[in-house]
């Protein structure tokens, strides 16, 4: 598996096909190839020699997956902050990275950090076409992205992750479930900021699925949640365990209610024998498979239907 191939295939054979969705707008594969690739050239002229991470501060718009891809197609890796993040916090983080550069992928927040490029610079790079050849300089043993979790002693500690580790993980993760169909929706729940968001990003962008995003707000109304989530067609939900004992309070959330989830995989938390047992009765045709997982093995340990 080879994650950065595998988008520019879909975004050569399926251009069309929308890649990630969320109330924010969406984006098609052949546009965020386009995009991505425009951005990249612009961060390798603006950071020259300059190899460290590269910030990307957002939620869930489509420019993060734009940032994302350009980064490393540049040769760096980026290290995803989301925006209900405190101003200490993000300063702890950037004090880590060394001159990092910092990409501005909300339209509507835009934090006081020198030197931040605005959201609205970004869009309107990565809308100039230019030819930028260099579209896969990420090597196996480059950084990918960097995740900073709270560490032990509560100050941020950095977890990065190469690009073989990633692409080792995909080439597993497709496997699940009895196999990962090509094209399907993939539910997006948990900030870029943390690990767990990585199953259901890349592994919808391995198999040409659409990525559908749902944002913080939205996550306070669970009836609100899912009337949306409902209207999205959702194949594969992606959460933690806790999420979906979240949603099963209500009772709409269920099979009969035109939700056809194929698989439930879950990461992260204990799946209790309560949680599967309270699933298999609302969603009897949908397969459960319980990932675990941490930050430091990428996103999971081991994988179980």
């Amino acid at each position: 598996m080879d994650i950065l191939k595998t988008i520019r295939f879909y975004a050569e054979t399926a251009g069309t096909r929308i890649a990630f969705s969320s109330r924010a707008g969406s984006i098609s594969y052949a546009e965020l190839w386009r995009r991505s690739g425009n951005l990249a050239g612009w961060i390798n002229l603006e950071m020259g020699e300059n190899r460290e991470p590269v910030i990307v501060f957002g939620h869930k718009d489509p420019m993060m997956i734009v940032c994302f891809l350009a980064c490393v197609r540049s040769g760096r890796a980026y290290c995803p902050l989301d925006i209900p993040m405190s101003e200490k916090r993000i300063q702890e983080i950037m004090r880590q990275i060394r001159e990092p550069l910092f990409l501005t992928a909300d339209p509507e927040r835009f934090p006081a950090i020198n030197g931040a490029v605005s959201y609205e610079k970004i869009w309107e790079i990565s809308d100039r076409d230019i030819i930028y050849l260099d579209i896969c300089s990420c090597r196996k043993e480059d950084f990918f992205y960097v995740i900073f979790t709270s560490g032990s002693s509560g100050q941020p500690k950095s977890v990065p992750i190469t690009a073989d580790n990633l692409n080792h993980y995909l080439a597993w993760a497709v496997t699940l479930a009895g196999g990962i169909r090509t094209g399907a929706v993939f539910l997006n729940q948990a900030p870029y900021s943390y690990d767990l968001s990585v199953m259901d990003l890349y592994l919808s962008l391995a198999t040409g699925g659409t990525v559908s995003a749902v944002d913080h707000n939205l996550l306070r109304d669970t009836g609100e949640l899912i009337r949306y989530i409902r209207t999205q067609g959702i194949d594969y939900w992606s959460s933690t365990p806790s999420f979906a004992e979240l949603c099963l309070d209500e009772p709409a959330f269920a099979e009969t209610n035109q939700m056809n989830v194929s698989a439930f995989l879950f990461y992260g938390e204990p799946l209790s024998p309560e949680t599967m047992g309270r699933l298999m009765e609302r969603f009897p045709e949908a397969k459960i498979v319980n990932t675990y997982g941490l930050a430091e093995t990428t996103v999971c340990d081991a994988g179980r239907d």
